[in-house]
């Protein structure tokens, strides 16, 4: 599966908290927690987490599951 573009509305809703998909990796669950706390406390590093979680995503095999959910 490839990985949405940074402009993909997804990524927004998820960092929000709009979305919440049940994860199935705990590193996942974790990186999602955490970058949703920091757009919460500052919402302008937005674009910031999503590269970060894209970055994350297409690095890591394993995380391909979870990618399905959002």
């Amino acid at each position: 599966m490839s990985v949405p573009a940074p402009s993909d509305p997804r990524w927004g809703e998820l960092l929000s908290g709009a979305k919440d998909p049940a994860f199935t990796a705990l590193a996942t669950k974790l990186m999602v927690g955490r970058l949703r706390q920091q757009v919460k406390q500052q919402p302008a590093v937005l674009p910031k987490a999503v590269e970060e979680l894209r970055h994350y995503f297409s690095t890591n095999a394993f995380a391909q599951r979870d990618l399905a959910l959002i």
